[in-house]
């Protein structure tokens, strides 16, 4: 996927942001696989920039990102395969 410039502007100010903010470094990234959260955020980012014009994401897409990061983490643990499926109006994840 191609990011645009200000997508790529935006995702390196919220990197830098979680880099100097412990707290909401320890929030959204301690119990997730990092680079995956990254990856998704500039996903959804570049989603909002198409749709709005402005590739911010809400206070409600950090937290499904978030949620759904942590249970896909918990669910890898399983000894299991599981086939997971979350979606919503702003953001689909499959997990196969």
């Amino acid at each position: 996927m191609n990011f645009s410039n200000e997508v790529l502007i935006y995702f390196q100010s919220v990197k830098n942001f979680f880099k100097t903010n412990e707290e909401a470094n320890l929030y959204f990234l301690s119990n997730v696989d990092e680079e995956e959260f990254f990856n998704n955020l500039l996903k959804i980012a570049q989603t909002n920039f198409e749709k709005n014009g402005e590739p911010n994401l809400s206070i409600e897409q950090f937290e499904f990102l978030r949620e759904v990061m942590v249970k896909f983490k918990e669910i890898e643990k399983e000894e299991e395969t599981f086939i997971f499926a979350f979606e919503s109006k702003n953001f689909k994840y499959h997990y196969k």
